[in-house]
């Protein structure tokens, strides 16, 4: 028996301060899609996702953790 598990990523940021996620695997070596012309994970603006990393290079195991910016 083979399990698949497909895992939907995004990052919306609906702040207009920027949220720094740089040097990470966005699912495709071309970066993520949305705000970037990549077709991996997307991204919404005002995400400053470059440089990214063009192999999955995942050191964390399955843990992402992102910076919280939250509105005033």
């Amino acid at each position: 028996m083979m399990v698949i598990l497909t895992w939907v990523v995004m990052l919306l940021n609906e702040n207009e301060a920027n949220v720094m996620a740089r040097y990470n695997w966005w699912g495709d070596a071309s970066g993520p899609s949305g705000a970037g012309k990549g077709t991996g994970a997307t991204v919404s603006s005002h995400v400053l996702f470059q440089p990214w990393l063009e192999k999955n290079e995942c050191v964390t195991g399955s843990n992402l953790y992102l910076p919280v910016v939250m509105k005033k």
